[in-house]
């Protein structure tokens, strides 16, 4: 197939309104002006003499492609997420499919990161981060996207969180894929002017140092054609990558850090409820 994609074989389609007045021919059905030009043998002998036919080849093989779309059996129904697992690290709930029938799957990880929310600065630099995140995944949002997996890096009131759905076959490695941008996130200084830049629209922006996102303390996986040990199987793996090994990049969070919103944007016409434990009276904020 590429041995005929040659200049002899080409056929170009050019459009621009400075032709305007310069056409011979009109089509029929819209009146559309056009003109029609055989490209000459010295043009096509040019072109080759230029050609590097080493820089045209096919794509890498889609790695994404799932091939498997068999159902996972379930041996008993269940209603509601389960409590599958529980460590220092994480918990991971679990619910199968026993409604649809569908080869498709639905994770959702909710990191949970105490300097995400210390401040407003460090809550605008979480932003930041997922969305350089989410920029660093483009080269490989078309092969997952074109077979029909999806995800989504977004922002959390206490960190960030990581979504994917679809086909449950190549779901998996599509996980691995993000979680392993996660684990080597560099800030890389264009990327991040551009994003910053786009950020302004939402954010009065005083600073622009670069931030080091601190990372996992809570997963938790959701309904979908995934059996029992294979979600424990996944959360294990993202356990190892993030916490094992000679230099972890992150640690169990102490009691009092789970789930404790430090900065809250208050909407207009908002109120809060702040109460202290030992006081007698709370204050009241409104906005």
């Amino acid at each position: 197939m590429i041995s005929q994609l040659c200049p002899s074989g080409s056929k170009i389609f050019w459009e621009s309104t400075n032709f305007d007045g310069h056409t011979e021919l009109t089509e029929p059905w819209y009146g559309t002006a056009f003109s029609v030009e055989k490209i000459t043998g010295s043009t096509i002998q040019e072109w080759r003499k230029r050609a590097h036919e080493e820089d045209l080849h096919f794509p890498c093989p889609n790695v994404f492609i799932p091939t498997d779309f068999s159902i996972k059996n379930v041996k008993e129904k269940v209603n509601i997420p389960l409590l599958l697992r529980k460590s220092q690290y994480s918990r991971l709930c679990y619910k199968p499919d026993t409604t649809f029938s569908t080869p498709k799957a639905y994770v959702k990880l909710d990191f949970y990161c105490p300097f995400a929310s210390s401040s407003p600065e460090a809550n605008f630099l979480t932003d930041i981060s997922t969305r350089l995140l989410m920029d660093y995944l483009n080269e490989y949002a078309y092969d997952a996207q074109v077979v029909g997996l999806y995800y989504v890096i977004s922002h959390t009131d206490n960190g960030f969180q990581v979504t994917l759905t679809r086909y449950s076959h190549k779901l998996e490695i599509l996980l691995d894929t993000v979680i392993a941008k996660i684990t080597t996130f560099e800030v890389k200084a264009d990327r991040f002017h551009v994003i910053k830049c786009y950020a302004a629209g939402f954010y009065t922006i005083t600073t622009s140092y670069v931030f080091f996102l601190l990372l996992l303390s809570k997963a938790i996986q959701q309904p979908g054609n995934i059996e029992s040990n294979e979600a424990e199987f996944t959360i294990q793996h993202v356990e190892d990558l993030l916490f094992m090994g000679t230099k972890p990049l992150s640690q169990a969070l102490f009691p009092s850090q789970h789930l404790t919103n430090m900065v809250d944007n208050l909407e207009k016409g908002v109120t809060c409820c702040y109460t202290k434990e030992g006081l007698k009276d709370f204050q009241l904020f409104s906005q």
